[in-house]
């Protein structure tokens, strides 16, 4: 993601008065029929919150993003329902035109202030995915640490989704722990804050 685009993310979102945990902005528009929902938080300064859910003919689609990053990829769309990705590939089935659209219409357009729990398609859609026994345990919100030693699938995950410094999460690693994450925001914690007294950062 752009300096510029996450710039204006922030700004957003720091215009909004007095937001608690459960409070985002948000976008929404359509893309080649597909209905793009993306959300930001700053709620954790340290460590961002950018989340994505696309719907088309009844097939919806959650992931995190890293709004650190300069680039994305089509790892961050494992598992995407195919009728989706068919709509948001290009002409070289690439996934390039489809993020450059995104940030571009968060760059031209306002968005709007949002309730997590009120906001029945994230609601939704993360509850479907938790459903799915098959679906990716993809979840937006940081809420421990568990003692259990990180895999690293979940290491590459964390790093490529969340935007979470890979040292830190090398830290967690060699502490045999971790991240344990939840689909309610009322229940989330800061990063610094579930790594107090256990790790250095």
């Amino acid at each position: 993601m752009k300096f510029e685009t996450k710039e204006k993310l922030l700004e957003e979102y720091q215009g909004l008065s007095y937001p608690k945990e459960t409070t985002a902005i948000k976008y929404w528009y359509q893309y080649n029929l597909v209905n793009v929902n993306i959300f930001f938080d700053a709620f954790d300064e340290n460590n961002p919150n950018l989340a994505m859910v696309l719907a088309y003919d009844n097939s919806y689609y959650y992931t995190s993003l890293n709004v650190k990053n300069t680039t994305i990829t089509k790892e961050y769309l494992a598992k995407i329902p195919a009728n989706i990705l068919e709509q948001i590939l290009d002409e070289n089935n690439m996934l390039d035109s489809f993020f450059a659209n995104i940030e571009e219409h968060i760059i031209s357009k306002k968005s709007r202030w949002i309730n997590y729990n009120n906001d029945e398609i994230f609601s939704r859609t993360l509850s479907n995915t938790l459903r799915d026994s098959k679906g990716r345990k993809d979840l937006p919100f940081l809420l421990t640490l568990k003692k259990t030693p990180m895999s690293d699938k979940m290491f590459n995950t964390l790093r490529e989704t969340m935007g979470i410094d890979e040292e830190i999460l090398r830290k967690i690693q060699e502490h045999g722990r971790t991240i344990v994450r939840t689909d309610d925001p009322t229940r989330r914690k800061k990063l610094t804050i579930i790594l107090d007294g256990v790790i250095e950062i």
